[in-house]
């Protein structure tokens, strides 16, 4: 058995990113550094009169700023109404408070948007980050790119269409937090015709604990630190925050003439509903459409994404249509989300070629492939080289089907491997032909061959809380962690040290809590904090002051059996062995912990007087009790009371017998003596 320490999973996503604005040392705006941008410098938003918390319209005081301000505005922290669109033109930033809360607000019945409708605008080369838009939406249309929106909250919608909208160029759509609740359905993310595109990162949906904790391994920090500025906003009473910010349409919207793009690591959490908003007489007038919604594309990648939270029926789809060469690789397909391509004969993209469907852990969903027609010579979908392999099913029917295709398809080619249950039994398919591995790995192109080492990233599981009765003097906590899968075995020991205010039940949680979070690979435990820890591997968690409130977390995606013991400090497990020693004689003492480290002191009688055992054990006892931690040697004494030094319990005796070693630090041990001749001085 062994301690893992400072262990964290690590996914890292090495994308590129486009042009990004960065703090440096720089003037002052309300006493908040303004960010460096390359080529220019950024306006500071009162300096140009427009003032944050003023109460009044500023939308076209900065319309008129960023006339005479080609680099953009920067806006510190505060309020800004926005009533009215804010058009961009050449290369307007709009940055917001990377330390503080920028937020743009409109009471307007409908959605102003910050963005460029204008075709041929020419917007290019800059950004939008650090905003909370309320009720105030992101659209960009037609000849604009090289464009960071990033870091932005929108929230309160009222307009039913996309929150954040991109098109035609390269754009850089990263660190955004969407949410729409029951009173602000709608579209969430859309890109139309981009080449280029990036979209990582974002989380688009619910963003309550219970639902975060789940997907912690996805969050990044600068969106961890978003969602708690949204949080601090409605605590505040400024911002209005209901519950259940799954409302979407569609997460994801894309219907034509996507290419070289990707869609990585973003968090999608919906709810369940069938309709977002029924009419008086009951009617639905907006109904849920899909999960993902892409058709028209060529060249686009889509790793390591969570979806969940879609009602259990057709919309309860990642729907692909009409398109070529997609990668689905690594992602997490959590209950009520199918994969379902389906190319229909109303496009004039008749193909659904060039499909590769791997690594997906996907949880009671299908693998579907289905047209609207059947084929002939003379129309047809080309379904060519679609592949599906090594994904994970833990759907609870065996007998069903999980990976399907299509008798209506004359003109594909379906080839499937290696697509199981989690104990490996293979999973039924239908009009699918069985490949090994390696030729289906092998279809993959060569310069996307690197993606066949993406897996599924791991969500967190909770598996118990701390808690446990109140200490007492002399008394140890110590967490058992078994592993379900290996049968290995990881544990932690707290000791109060005396310190009689961690003895009560909803005090020492806490300080077992922290050594976890520092000490304890693939464990993380507490509840979601407000900051970002600065040591450990959990810098989201942070110890509470509770009986209850400390949950565990295995983060690497595996079951695991916690156990909390209160246990006696003072563990003696058992005398020091050995006779008289003879001249020249010295006696090695090792003992070996249980987390697998090992000690020793070597003992040599200063003289001949030392030799018998009764005085040997007395001397080797006093070094052990000055040369090793977690240990001490001696007769043991326990008083109802903290001890003032470390072994004032377990004193050395003149004694063959009565000199035990007697564990401090919470672990089992073995040690031994052994006799060594020591050379004649």
């Amino acid at each position: 058995m062994k301690l893992f320490r400072l262990i964290c999973i690590l996914w890292p996503l090495l994308l590129g990113i486009a042009h990004a604005a960065q703090i440096k040392d720089s003037t002052l705006c309300n006493g908040e550094p303004v960010p460096v941008i390359p080529d220019g410098t950024l306006a500071c938003a009162p300096d140009v009169g427009v003032a944050p918390d003023s109460g009044q319209d500023v939308a076209a005081k900065i319309n008129s700023a960023l006339t005479q301000n080609p680099y953009g505005i920067y806006f510190p922290a505060g309020e800004y109404v926005i009533n009215e669109n804010i058009d961009l033109h050449g290369s307007n930033n709009i940055i917001g408070s990377r330390d503080g809360i920028t937020v743009f607000r409109s009471v307007n019945n409908s959605s102003p948007t910050v963005g460029q409708g204008y075709y041929y605008a020419g917007v290019n080369d800059m950004a939008i980050k650090n905003i909370i838009m309320d009720n105030v939406v992101i659209y960009f249309y037609g000849e604009q790119g090289n464009i960071e929106i990033s870091n932005n909250g929108l929230i309160n919608t009222v307009s039913a269409g996309s929150q954040l909208a991109v098109s035609h160029n390269k754009f850089v759509v990263s660190g955004n937090v969407l949410m729409r609740d029951e009173t602000h359905p709608g579209e969430g993310l859309s890109t139309y015709c981009n080449n280029g595109a990036t979209v990582q990162n974002n989380l688009v949906g619910e963003m309550s604990d219970d639902r975060l904790l789940p997907v912690m391994n996805y969050i990044k920090p600068d969106v961890y630190l978003l969602i708690n500025k949204i949080k601090t906003l409605a605590k505040n009473g400024k911002l209005t925050l209901n519950d259940d910010q799954g409302n979407f349409q569609d997460a994801w919207y894309a219907t034509s003439c996507l290419t070289n793009s990707s869609f990585v690591g973003n968090v999608i959490i919906g709810n369940t509903r069938e309709c977002l908003f029924e009419n008086p007489d009951g009617t639905c007038e907006k109904a849920r459409d899909h999960v993902t919604y892409i058709k028209e594309y060529n060249g686009v990648d889509v790793v390591n994404n969570y979806y969940s939270g879609w009602p259990y029926d057709s919309s309860g789809q990642i729907k692909f249509r009409n398109a070529s060469y997609l990668y689905f690789a690594g992602n997490y397909l959590d209950k009520g989300v199918d994969f379902d391509a389906r190319p229909y004969d109303n496009s004039s993209v008749m193909k659904m070629d060039h499909t590769f469907v791997f690594n997906n852990f996907i949880a009671d969903g299908i693998v579907s492939y289905w047209q609207n027609f059947a084929d002939t010579d003379e129309t047809y979908i080309d379904a060519n080289n679609f592949l599906v392999f090594s994904n994970l099913f833990d759907g609870a029917d065996r007998s069903a089907t999980y990976v399907n295709s299509t008798p209506y398809s004359t003109h594909g080619e379906f080839l499937a491997s290696e697509n199981n249950f989690p104990d490996g039994t293979p999973v039924n398919t239908y009009d699918f032909t069985a490949v090994d591995l390696t030729t289906a790995q092998a279809r993959l192109p060569a310069d996307k061959q690197y993606l066949l080492k993406v897996k599924p990233i791991p969500l967190w599981k909770n598996i118990g809380n701390i808690s446990g009765p109140a200490l007492t003097y002399n008394q140890l906590v110590r967490l058992d962690l078994t592993w379900t899968d290996s049968g290995e075995k990881d544990f932690i020991v707290y000791d109060p040290a005396g310190n009689t205010g961690m003895f009560p039940a909803w005090d020492w949680p806490y300080a077992l809590t922290d050594l976890i979070n520092t000490n304890v690979g693939h464990v993380c435990a507490g509840i979601l904090g407000q900051t970002l820890a600065t040591s450990g591997h959990c810098p989201y968690m942070t110890s509470v002051a509770s009986s209850y409130l400390n949950n565990l977390y295995t983060i690497n995606g595996k079951s695991a059996e916690p156990k909390i013991s209160i246990i006696d400090k003072y563990n003696d497990i058992g005398p020091i062995q050995g006779g008289d020693l003879a001249q020249n004689q010295s006696v090695i003492f090792t003992i070996k912990f249980e987390d697998g480290t090992s000690h020793s002191v070597t003992y040599t009688p200063s003289s001949s007087d030392w030799l018998p055992a009764y005085r040997w054990k007395n001397g080797l006892s006093t070094e052990i009790n000055n040369t090793i931690d977690g240990v001490c040697a001696g007769q043991l004494n326990v008083q109802d009371r903290a001890a003032t030094s470390k072994c004032e319990f377990v004193q050395p005796v003149g004694s063959s017998y009565l000199n035990d070693i007697v564990m401090l630090n919470g672990q089992s041990a073995t040690f031994t003596t052994e006799f060594i001749t020591t050379p004649s001085k």
